[in-house]
């Protein structure tokens, strides 16, 4: 028990450093070309309102609240005068602190695969001090961390508290901020038991309505078109980036890149979803046992990621978090290999070491050298690999 306590100390202690960590980074940087499109966002949002900016800015593909998250923000910016890009980023930092402690009480509660004892506290420290989470929390400038945050925030309170209510409000607060948990929905779904999961669902449908008024009523059309409607870049990431390689080899390979260009976006979003009927499907039909939550939801993730057509370094954070579940081994070369990567990516775009700013936008088409690109594989091929030992983990608990 002694151990345990010292363990679940040092814990802690690494994830404070890791804070203490990106928010000086963000004090005294000003991020990726990101923040430069936020900065942007919140200006149009002060000067012509949401719909206007719906309207009239092509890059803005995210759901409504966003625009009273970056007013807020831009207000505390106003009245604290540390700028903008710091507050930006100080969500993500939290949640990232946040993950940690909700991983902590999973695993104590036994919902997670590994026990409480030195395996699961060495994965516990991996994720707190994970190299991808400094340097898209602290100087990237988005909000994919956030909406990670708040779908563990999800699973925590169904699988601990098997409260379908407050759970399905952190899934609404999640959705506000990004439509990707839409992809975690079939598995979500799914697990939540009898009548309880239509309560859990019509929550999140409800926080999701009352937090995008009035906008939603105004002109449901645009927005429909720009949340849902957003293609990420294609060719930069795993089966993109080889199959566009592969085109100029010949008429096959041409044809399935132009398949997957087409439709590999249909491709990302089935995959999960079978894959959630799969691990919940024995269970609801003949009573077998089926994966926690948890490591159905890193399941999803890293099969999403690794399947998706497109990509940005930022997404890297959706698999952060579940990496975990695969064991010390799998998430600690995920991390390695993620944060390897997105340090040459960052000074690629920044010029040099240490830095201020990343600009991608001068490199729309080609986003980094050939060197890079074989670690940007590296990374995808670490995906997998979490995402194999996260299938061998719920196959496991099926048999059992």
């Amino acid at each position: 028990m002694l151990k345990r306590h010292w363990a679940a100390g040092l814990v802690a202690l690494i994830a404070l450093g890791a804070a203490a960590l990106k928010l000086f980074i963000a004090r005294t940087t000003y991020g990726s070309s990101d923040v430069w499109y936020w900065e942007t966002y919140l200006t149009m949002a002060r000067e012509v309102g949401a719909i206007e900016l719906y309207r009239t800015e092509e890059h803005f593909n995210h759901p409504p609240f966003t625009t009273y998250a970056l007013l807020g923000l831009g207000w505390l910016a106003d009245r604290t005068g540390l700028g903008f890009p710091f507050w930006l980023r100080v969500p993500a930092t939290l949640a990232d602190a946040g993950n940690v402690f909700i991983l902590w009480r999973l695993m104590r509660a036994r919902f997670l695969s590994a026990p409480a004892g030195r395996g699961g506290y060495l994965s516990l420290a991996l994720l707190a001090a994970a190299p991808a989470s400094v340097m898209i929390s602290g100087f990237h400038g988005n909000t994919d961390p956030v909406v990670m945050g708040f779908l563990l925030l999800s699973v925590y309170l169904w699988e601990a508290r098997r409260s379908a209510a407050l759970a399905g409000a952190a899934l609404g607060m999640a959705i506000n901020i990004k439509v990707v948990p839409l992809v975690f929905l079939p598995a979500l779904f799914l697990y939540v038991s009898g009548w309880r999961r239509f309560l859990y669902i019509a929550v999140a449908g409800a926080v999701v309505f009352v937090a995008s008024l009035p906008y939603i009523l105004q002109d449901p059309a645009i927005i429909n078109q720009k949340v849902l409607g957003y293609g990420s870049y294609y060719g930069h990431w795993g089966l993109s980036r080889i199959l566009q390689e592969l085109a100029s080899e010949g008429a096959v390979a041409a044809a399935l890149n132009r398949l997957f260009l087409d439709y590999g976006r249909y491709v990302a979003l089935g995959l999960p979803a079978l894959a959630a009927a799969v691990m919940n499907g024995p269970h609801l039909l003949l009573g077998w046992p089926r994966p926690p939550l948890y490591v159905q939801c890193g399941v999803v993730a890293s099969l999403f990621l690794g399947v998706s057509p497109g990509f940005g370094p930022q997404y890297l954070a959706w698999v952060v978090p579940w990496a975990p579940g695969a064991g010390a081994l799998a998430a600690g070369a995920f991390y390695v290999a993620s944060g390897v990567f997105l340090f040459a990516v960052y000074t690629y775009w920044a010029g040099a070491f240490p830095w201020y700013t990343a600009d991608a936008r001068p490199y729309e088409f080609e986003w980094w050298s050939r060197p890079i690109v074989n670690l940007e594989l590296l990374t995808w091929a670490s995906v997998i690999v979490v995402l194999g030992a996260l299938v061998s983990v719920a196959a496991g608990r099926m048999r059992r």
